[in-house]
């Protein structure tokens, strides 16, 4: 035990940090996955676990953070795992990770190669992964961007059922992605994350514009529990943790844009809708005051499932359509 008594019940604290490593230490193991090998770290005033100075290859694995012996209670550190000050390749896996003041996992500086996965990470005040310790840090258009695990875009889910849960990921192009899904009791007061039990993890990779879609079958989510995402790419850049979406029994699917495929618009709602068994609704959210036209350049594909078509959801509507759909472009 590192930072509780004797008997594992009470936190009495070791000073800063629970373990530290640093000045470009490399190849440390902290914990394990044979019995007995982890270690019950809380009570820190600033870290369980702290990666700095450059230490790289570092395994942080199996580990029980911010919890007492038992896992029956909470004694939080104040964050639970820091890499920050340049370190990289690091890997944080299979952790329990919970009950810190701040956050769960924060990546700072220009440290790249962090894998974040696997872990229960739940219960923080902060995010749960935070890359750059500045909040939630929105996605970009092809991810080009440098930081901390070059700040890697988080996926977006668009449906989820307790057997199936789908979603895309825009980043790099041409780029294998793992996606791990979670699932949660609650959502974080943010709305995104964090991830306390892993339910799947799956490997796409994106198309010439940067654009992948994925969905993950024979789950056994509960209807009310929320599912969130990270993506990971193959120099083990792990995002921070998606938005939250909710479990239903009929999948609720929006239309956000009017633009011919992609993320938010009404092609994925059907093929999305089209992978579930149960009754999904599609409704509709886009931006403005409208009219909109939804033109796709190509036939919208066969409805293969149950579907609920809902104009009336679009905000302004007041008994006359303002979302129409024009197929002359869609050819024969």
């Amino acid at each position: 035990y590192i930072g509780l008594n004797a008997a594992g019940t009470a936190a009495v604290g070791t000073g800063t940090w629970g373990v530290l490593v640093t000045q470009g230490a490399a190849n440390n193991t902290i914990g394990g996955t044979v019995a007995g090998a982890g270690n019950v770290i809380s009570g820190q005033s600033q870290a369980a676990v702290s990666l700095n100075n450059g230490a790289t290859g570092t395994l942080v694995q199996g580990n029980l953070i911010g919890r007492n012996a038992a896992d029956t209670a909470t004694l939080g550190n104040n964050y639970g795992v820091v890499v920050q000050q340049n370190s990289s390749s690091n890997s944080i896996l299979a952790n329990v990770i919970t009950g810190s003041a701040a956050i769960g996992v924060v990546v700072q500086g220009t440290g790249t190669g962090n894998v974040v996965v696997t872990n229960s990470i739940f219960g923080n005040t902060g995010l749960g992964i935070d890359l750059g310790a500045d909040g939630v840090t929105q996605n970009d258009t092809s991810d080009p961007d440098v930081g901390p695990n070059n700040f890697q875009n988080f996926p977006v889910i668009t449906a989820a059922t307790p057997t199936t849960v789908s979603g895309t990921l825009n980043s790099a192009p041409n780029t294998a992605y793992t996606v791990h899904l979670y699932s949660n009791n609650t959502c974080d007061p943010s709305g995104f994350g964090e991830g306390q039990q892993l339910a799947s993890s799956l490997l796409a990779t994106s198309d010439g514009a940067g654009n992948l879609s994925f969905t993950s079958t024979g789950l056994t989510l509960t209807a009310g529990q929320f599912v969130t995402a990270t993506a990971t790419d193959a120099s083990g850049n792990t995002s921070e943790f998606s938005a939250c979406f909710q479990v239903t029994q009929s999948t609720q699917l929006v239309v956000t844009n009017t633009n011919h495929s992609g993320p938010g618009s009404l092609r994925q709602a059907i093929v999305d809708a089209n992978l579930n068994t149960d009754t999904s609704t599609i409704s509709f959210n886009v931006a403005g005051s409208g009219p909109f036209t939804i033109q796709p350049a190509s036939a919208l594909p066969a409805v293969t499932s149950p579907i609920v078509l809902d104009g009336r959801t679009q905000p302004g509507y007041a008994g006359t359509p303002i979302v129409m759909i024009d197929g002359s472009a869609a050819g024969a």
